[in-house]
């Protein structure tokens, strides 16, 4: 049986192992919670000011956006929205929504000038609210469908006497148009419309 000498014990014995915990891990892994300091009542002031100027912030921001809709949504708003916007720089017009506007019938006559052609249109404004009046792009095309001449036509142009398409409303209008120094008038054979914005 070995004996043991002074000389074979260690200098310092060892530590004693770490003991488990609930959760399966060890004790050294675990830090104490560190107990949060409130934030100064000046500080949270301060935030609570900051989140609140950001959301006017962002409303202000929707108004100025969306001043038109607003505007066409509650007339009302039209006066408080064109005064602001006279200090900013800014105009409130018609709300534009051309998928609303449709062009409910058409038709196109030649006159007894050979250059010139008679344009019957009539838009409606399938919405509830009041649209900007729209522009119309006018082709002319040949057999194949190709665009032989095109215009647009400005509301002024079209004969309106006011910039609003009212809501639900039908618009009639006739407009006569030339064409002149065209080398393929002679294949016109029909035509086209489309109503935009510019």
């Amino acid at each position: 049986m070995p004996v043991l000498t002074v000389d074979d014990v260690p200098d310092s014995l060892p530590a004693q192992p770490p003991e488990p915990v609930a959760d399966g891990g060890y004790s050294f892994t675990h830090e104490p919670l560190s107990q949060g300091v409130p934030p100064h009542p000046a500080l949270r002031r301060v935030w609570v000011a900051s989140a609140v100027l950001l959301v006017v912030a962002l409303g202000l921001q929707g108004i100025f956006q969306g001043r038109d809709r607003l505007a066409a949504t509650w007339p009302e708003t039209r006066p408080w929205l064109q005064a602001a916007c006279a200090r900013l720089g800014c105009t409130v017009q018609a709300l534009r929504y051309i998928e609303a506007i449709v062009i409910d019938s058409s038709t196109l006559s030649a006159l007894p000038n050979e250059d010139a052609y008679r344009l019957n249109l009539v838009l409606k404004n399938q919405a509830t609210l009041d649209l900007a009046m729209p522009a119309i792009e006018f082709v002319l095309t040949d057999t194949d469908e190709q665009a032989v001449f095109r215009r647009v036509l400005t509301p002024a142009e079209l004969g309106a006497a006011s910039r609003v398409l009212f809501a639900g409303r039908e618009w009639a209008t006739s407009v006569d148009l030339r064409v002149i120094d065209n080398p393929n008038k002679g294949r016109i054979v029909g035509y086209r419309l489309l109503a935009f914005y510019p």
